[in-house]
């Protein structure tokens, strides 16, 4: 269950980490929304990385997936016109 952060409109202009230390030993991922919600510890979450294709998911988040629709191939065509 997810609790919403009560905000104000000064708070959506810009985000405050002062929670957030930086040499905390014990803080191995921090993940922020723009809903600010929050959720316990071992509580399931999803992200959507949206209509990526593989090459850059393979090169922003290290992997990709099979048979993904959003894949697409690019390749280079060099056509000689003096014949």
């Amino acid at each position: 269950m997810t609790e919403e952060y009560n905000s104000s409109e000064e708070d959506d202009d810009e985000e405050n980490f002062a929670w957030y230390e930086d040499s905390d030993k014990e803080t191995y991922f921090v993940l922020c929304t723009k809903y600010k919600n929050v959720y316990e510890k071992g509580q399931q979450v999803f992200h959507c990385y949206g209509r990526r294709t593989n090459r850059f998911l393979l090169l922003n988040y290290g992997f990709c997936l099979n048979n993904n629709k959003y894949n697409s191939l690019s390749f280079r065509v060099w056509i000689n016109f003096d014949w």
